[in-house]
């Protein structure tokens, strides 16, 4: 369950940034860890994960503000 959830975090991140290699540049993560992420093999770190969830968060509460 928790790889669905890092999955659909990654892919959220990517349409925002544009590209998973700028999602893996933000996080930090060497390429392979990141596609291993990316295809549920391998779970993401939890401080890893928690980053993203932070960058998500803060790209939602931006979105929200009065234009």
């Amino acid at each position: 369950m928790a790889n669905r959830l890092h999955r659909r975090a990654l892919r959220k991140a990517a349409r925002i940034l544009g590209s998973d290699g700028r999602v893996r540049d933000m996080l930090g993560a060497p390429a392979g860890a990141y596609l291993r992420w990316l295809d549920g093999a391998e779970p993401m770190p939890e401080p890893v994960f928690r980053m993203l969830l932070d960058f998500l968060a803060d790209m939602e509460s931006e979105s929200l503000l009065p234009q």
